[in-house]
Order: C-alpha cells, then structure tokens, then sequence
C-alpha cells in the first residue's frame, strides 16, 4: 500500500510540475530566412545592430548579442567567413576545414563586394583584434518581435548550373553525328 501511494504520489508530482513548466514557456516564434546585402554593423551596448536590404522587404535592422563566433577558412592569408552568429555549444566548434572564432564584436564596414568584420579574440593582454572578410550577399536568419532578432548570418552559397537536357558533357550531336529517329 505505501509504494503505491508514493509511486501515486511520485506520478502526480512530475505531472504538476509538467504542468507548470508547459504554462510559463513562451510561444516559439518561427525563424524567417531572407537574401540580402550587408550594408553596416554598429556596436550599441552590447548590442550589434546589422543593417540589411534584403531582396524582398526592403532595409531591415537586426540585432544580434555581441559575443559572436564566425566560422571561417584561411586562404592566401585571409580569413574567410561562411557564418557569423551566437558562439556554438561546447563540442560544436568547426565542421570539416571550417575554423572557428570567438569574441566581443568591434566594427564591421563594407569593402566593396565584401564585407569587413573585426572580432577581439582572446581575453585580457592576449585579446587580438582579427578581420574576417564576409561576403556582401548573405542569407540571414530572423525572428520578427518587437526587436527583429538575427540568429545567424551566412555567405550566400552560388546556385548550381542547370544541367543540359542530354546531360553536362557534350554527346554525339555535338561531334555532328544524329540519333536514329525511328526508335
């Protein structure tokens, strides 16, 4: 009898407490995707303020926490940026070649088709500013609100080309010779 009434008990307590977690979550807002160029970054607070025009809705401003990470590959010297956002979770650094930074975001200004993001890396004596070329086009990713909140900003990859109707590589109709047609 006592283990029923404390399994009883046990089962009553895990549903009161789903209960009132389930009450005081807020509503998910679905994050919105949108194409556009990066025209400036200011720093406000804590706050980066990144002014966008996007491809269909126009100028927008989008705020996003200042300690940031910017995912990136080195070449000919220069750093890279594919993704710029919140610092990931531990264990979630880098994927592949991509490197990642973290740190206190300084200034970001656009240099023709790139744009120029400058990071304090490091902490104390040993913080270093580091420049990561991003480019100009990028698909952001946001929640709208009373701020419009910007969870990750991304090099916007190229499209593929369309395949040709009989295939990439040229056939035999391109060296002159043609298909039988009573097949």
């Amino acid at each position: 009898m006592r283990r029923r009434m404390f399994v009883a008990a046990l089962v009553l307590g895990a549903a009161l407490t789903g209960n009132a977690w389930a009450g005081g979550k807020r509503e998910k807002v679905p994050a919105k995707e949108g194409t556009g160029i990066l025209v400036s970054a200011t720093l406000e607070g804590a706050t980066i303020k990144w002014k966008i025009a996007l491809d269909n809705e126009g100028e927008k401003v989008l705020d996003m926490a200042s300690p940031i990470a910017v995912q990136y590959t080195e070449k000919n010297g220069q750093m890279l940026a594919r993704r710029v956002g919140p610092p990931p979770k531990p264990g979630r650094e880098g994927k592949g070649r991509l490197l990642t930074a973290q740190g206190a975001f300084v200034k970001g200004e656009a240099q023709g088709k790139r744009f120029a993001i400058t990071l304090k890396v490091g902490e104390g004596e040993k913080a270093a500013e580091q420049t990561f070329m991003l480019p100009s086009q990028v698909t952001v990713s946001y929640q709208e609100g009373p701020p419009l909140t910007a969870l990750s900003l991304e090099a916007t990859r190229k499209a593929e080309k369309p395949e040709k109707p009989g295939g990439n590589k040229p056939g035999k109709e391109a060296a002159g010779v043609k298909a039988p047609e009573n097949l």
